[in-house]
């Protein structure tokens, strides 16, 4: 009985050790390379490499900054047009609009950008007067340009 589950682990450990080294046939250090006397010896193939991507100009801070302030702006003066013009696929007008769409005059003051990457942020959106921190907005590059996320 233990000859047969040691031949049993030596298989398993045998198949094994095959199946991680031919793995994505991609040949090992053992594997022969051909040479130009064989025949019909395919070649190994690579796989490809991700292409290095050059660096998204989306404007950073300052365009955050633009989009935020004009969507402030766009609630404050109750324009659901221009609101929904910022939100991104233009599905609504946004949190912040309907949050806000019946408070008289609310003012709002853009506070700090928090850049996560060169296509997401957050902006620390304050009510004039009110908390010290304000609430992040979530923003990101979508298409050409920055717009509200929610």
């Amino acid at each position: 009985m233990a000859v047969v589950v040691a031949a049993l682990l030596l298989i398993g450990g045998v198949v094994t050790v095959i199946v991680l080294t031919t793995r994505d046939g991609t040949p090992t250090a053992s594997t022969s390379r051909p040479t130009a006397n064989d025949e019909h010896v395919p070649t190994p193939t690579r796989k490809p490499t991700a292409k290095p991507t050059t660096a998204q100009n989306t404007g950073g801070e300052e365009a955050v900054k633009a989009v935020a302030q004009a969507y402030a702006d766009a609630v404050a003066r109750k324009d659901a047009a221009a609101a929904k013009a910022l939100v991104c696929r233009q599905r609504d007008t946004g949190a912040m609009y309907e949050v806000f769409e019946k408070e008289p005059n609310p003012k709002f003051v853009v506070g700090k950008v928090t850049m996560f990457s060169q296509t997401s942020a957050t902006v620390q959106m304050k009510i004039e007067g009110g908390s010290s921190e304000g609430v992040p907005h979530s923003y990101i590059y979508e298409g050409n340009s920055w717009c509200v996320e929610y």
